[in-house]
Order: structure tokens, then sequence, then C-alpha cells
């Protein structure tokens, strides 16, 4: 253990002021779990309860309640005598792991309730068309069914039938707004029809699903993410993967249709691309297999189609589902397996001061731990929690703090104790790169940079300047008067550039700044 910590405190020396940004995720395998020979649909989870249905009325769920037992090759299973003439198609859970409701393609839906170990049939609705959607509410107390031909029912836990509406045209995906107001509904040419909870069509949309393809697209998968920014993720039988803006309704609007633009998008190259969202809405997971593999392949998007990892797995995959209270990802495989991944960001740290500030995130909270440990003695000075953290870094004997608030975010300095410094900085922007030194500290997303001036605390300077205002920048050279310093600390040129010109990197040292 000495010379581990020899060799952590020789590393750190050398690279005095350095920090790293948390860009990406990593993803492992944790198990592989054969669940059936028979050709499976769908999964969902329930805390530690996972959810499988397939072919034949096939429904088993499966408990998995730490890491050691994942580990553990025996994990204690329960199978349900559904009672379902064909394939289950849907599953859901309900408020409690003890509540469930499936659906098959015949159109019959079943509600369970678990009771002493024992899983009871409650309820049984017949739709009379193939059922294609069944989702509970996030409170959990009533769940909606949608058909392929339009039906859409809403009703309450007792299995009471509360409303429902028909649309004229053939469904595709229905989903609840994260906090339960909105019931959304999409056809399977972007067609979107958002109802109240009460059952009011609110409003019709078209999402154009056009972007970065030809015309002839088929709609494959549909994900509306519960929590974030919330955006509706579409892909395509082409591969595209599209993100668009949600649904912001005060009020009821007249029977117009509104076009619908995508926000981003992706060129995935999978053949049917299967969608799933985490639990915060930051990480869109995309699986599938490419053109005649026998292996799929998992990306892992952020909000704005930016790739944060990808692996690759056996099998090709028919559905995906995060767990909900912990970072883990199941992967059905048509082949009948289901392979658990643990995703998580990578870890960020920054050495300042003979100190290692280390972050631990719990993507299903939004909080992160920063941990601050004293390499002279390998010991923990203290720990600090904070919400919605971007990035750390370290500016010589301090660390700067990245926090998000809204659309804005919030830079702050601290001490090798984790202890505020009374200097706080608001940009306008969510920065996607972030450099600091002795005296300053510099943000920038695609088209806007920042610099912050660290010489007077009191009164901090804030700079800010467009990409196409870029052009042979450097830092203003550091002066002991800060009486003196300059109220703009770079250079500006205002010979444009190209109007595509985006930041992509900055790299900043005390007496210089790098932009491309």
């Amino acid at each position: 253990q000495g010379h581990r910590q020899a060799g952590v405190r020789e590393l750190c020396a050398s690279s005095q002021g350095w920090s790293c940004e948390a860009a990406a995720m990593l993803a492992w395998e944790m198990h592989t779990l054969p669940v059936s020979s028979t050709s499976l649909r769908q999964l969902t989870w329930a805390d530690s309860n996972l959810c499988v249905v397939g072919d034949s009325g096939f429904i088993r769920v499966t408990s998995i309640d730490s890491h050691e037992a994942i580990k553990s090759e025996e994990l204690p299973t329960e199978c349900i005598a559904s009672g379902h003439a064909g394939a289950v198609v849907c599953v859901c859970w309900g408020s409690t792991k003890c509540l469930l409701a499936t659906a098959d393609d015949s159109g019959v839906t079943k509600l369970w309730r678990k009771v002493k170990n024992t899983w009871t049939e409650t309820a049984v609705f017949d739709q009379g068309s193939r059922t294609v959607g069944v989702k509970w509410s996030p409170d959990g107390r009533k769940f909606c069914l949608l058909s392929q031909d339009g039906s859409l029912s809403v009703c309450g836990s007792d299995a009471s039938v509360l409303w429902t509406s028909r649309l004229e045209t053939s469904c595709h995906h229905c989903w609840w707004s994260g906090d339960g107001s909105m019931v959304l509904v999409v056809d399977g040419d972007g067609g979107v029809a958002v109802f109240s909870q009460a059952g009011k069509l609110l409003e019709k949309m078209q999402l154009l699903l056009d972007a970065g393809g030809s015309q002839e697209t088929a709609l494959v998968d549909v994900a509306w993410a519960p929590r974030g920014l919330q955006h509706i993720a579409v892909s395509l039988n082409d591969g595209r993967v599209l993100l668009f803006k949600s649904p912001t309704i005060s009020e009821p609007s007249n029977d117009e249709v509104v076009q619908q633009s995508c926000l981003a998008h992706f060129q995935t190259s999978l053949s049917a691309p299967k969608l799933a969202w985490s639990e915060t809405g930051l990480v869109l997971a995309v699986g599938g297999a490419r053109d005649g593999a026998a292996s799929s392949t998992v990306l892992l998007l952020s909000p704005t189609a930016a790739v944060l990892t990808q692996f690759q797995m056996d099998g090709v995959v028919t559905a995906l589902a995060f767990n909900q209270s912990t970072s883990r990802l199941a992967s059905l495989c048509r082949e009948g397996d289901v392979k658990i991944h643990e995703v998580r960001p990578e870890y960020q740290w920054a050495y300042f001061n003979d100190t290692v500030a280390v972050v631990k995130s719990a993507p299903h909270t939004g909080t992160s731990t920063i941990s601050f440990v004293d390499l002279a003695t390998s010991t923990l000075k203290t720990t600090s929690d904070r919400d919605n953290l971007i990035s750390i870094h370290a500016a010589k004997q301090r660390c700067c703090v990245v926090t998000q608030e809204h659309q804005l975010s919030v830079l702050e300095l601290v001490d090798h104790h984790g202890l505020g410094l009374d200097m706080r900085c608001v940009l306008p922007f969510v920065p996607l790169y972030v450099g600091a030194c002795a005296n300053h500290v510099v943000a920038a997303d695609r088209q806007v940079l920042a610099v912050w001036d660290l010489r007077l605390p009191r009164k901090p300077k804030l700079s800010l300047a467009h990409v196409s205002d870029l052009h042979n920048v450097h830092l203003a050279p550091c002066s002991s008067d800060t009486a003196s310093a300059p109220a703009l600390p770079f250079a500006l040129d205002l010979d444009k550039n190209g109007p595509g010109d985006a930041i992509c990197a900055l790299a900043v040292s005390d007496t210089a700044m790098v932009v491309a």
C-alpha cells in the first residue's frame, strides 16, 4: 500500500493542476440470465424484480436484490401460469412490485396481484384488437391500454374504466408524462395525440421523421423520458434515432396539427433499434443488430444524441429496460437470455494542493458526492454532495466545481477541504468544455466562450465571446497588481470564421489558451 500511495503521489505531482472530465460512461456486463427457449418479447423492472414475457403465455419474475445475488447461479424466480392464449407482448409494473399488468397479441389484458407469495389474476380486459401498449401512471393509481386499431382506455387500479377514446389511425405506442398529467399516443407515421389525465384531447402533433434520411421510413420504437428534459425519442427502420421536444401544454388547442421538427438525430446503422430512457432522462439506451449479424450493439446517448459509450453483446436485442433505482440496464435477447449491465459515469477527479477530489455519481438521483483525499496522509478529509454536477477542475491551489441550474450553470471555487471560497460565477449556458489555471477559468459550449477572471475575487469579471469572433485568442499576461487587471482577459480579432464553425476543445495554462 505504501508503494501504491507513493506511485499515486508521483503521478499527481507530475500532473499538478490536472483534472479529468466525465464526457463518457462506463458499462460492463454483470450477469447473463438464461430465461427460456421460448421467443421473448418484453421486460420491465420494479425495484429488484425483473419481469420477462414471451410467446405461449410466458411470464417470469426474477428477484435480483444485490450485487452479491446477481453473481449467484440460482436467483429467486417465479413463473406465473398466465392463461394467455398467445404471445404476451406487453408488461408493466404497478406502483409496487406486487401489482402487474400483462397483455397478449389477441387483445386480452390481465391484472395480477401478489398475495402471500402467490400471483392471483384480479381482472381481465378484452380490447378485441392486438394490444400495443400498457402503461401505469407514475402514481400507480391508473393505467392506460392502447390497441393497434386506435382504442385507448384508462382504467383505475381497481379495474374500473375511467375514460375511453378512439383514434382513427393505427396506433403504435402510449406513454404517461413524468408527472402523470398527460397521456401521449403515437401512431406508425409519427402522428401524436396528447390527452389530459381526465381524457381531454389537448393537442395533435406530427413528428417530422425525414431528418437525415429518406421518405421511405417506418417507426420502430418510441420512448418518452420520465425526467430531465423529457425528450421524445423515436427509432426508425433505417437505423436513425430522432429526439423531439416534449409537449408543454397549458390549455387545449384547436384541431390544428402542430408540426414538430427534431432537435437532434443520430444514425446508428442498426436494424430496428430498440430504445429505453434512464430514470433521470439523462441517458438513452439504443440497441439492435447490424444487418445479418448474430450479435448486437448497445449505444448510450446523451439528450443531445452524443455517444457516451457503446458495447457489444451476443444475441439480437429485442427490448431494453433501465432499473429505476439502480444503474443497471437489462437487454433482452431473442435467443432467450437477458444480459444485465452496470452503467455508470466515468470517474471525475482533480488534483490540487496535494489533494485528490474524486466524484462518485448516483445516476438515479442526480446527486454526486465529492470526496477530498489528503495524499500526504492517505486520509479522507471531507465529502460534499452536489446536485446536477457537471464536472470538477483543478485550478492550482483551488478546485472549480461546475453545476447546472435549469438552463444556467454555476462555477464555484472550493479549497482542499471542500469549503467554498465565496467565489461564484453564473454562466448563461451549460458548458461542454472547461479549463482552469491559477487566475482564470475558461468555459465553452459549441458557440460561446466565457472567461472568468479570478484576480478580483470581490468583483468577479466574466467576458463572453462568440465563436465567430475568435481568432488568435490569448490570455492577457498575469499581473500582481489586481487593480490593473484588464476588463477583457483576452484579445479579440474580429476576422470572421466560417458560419459552420463550432468549438470542439480547449486547453488553458497560466499564460495561454488554445481553442479548437
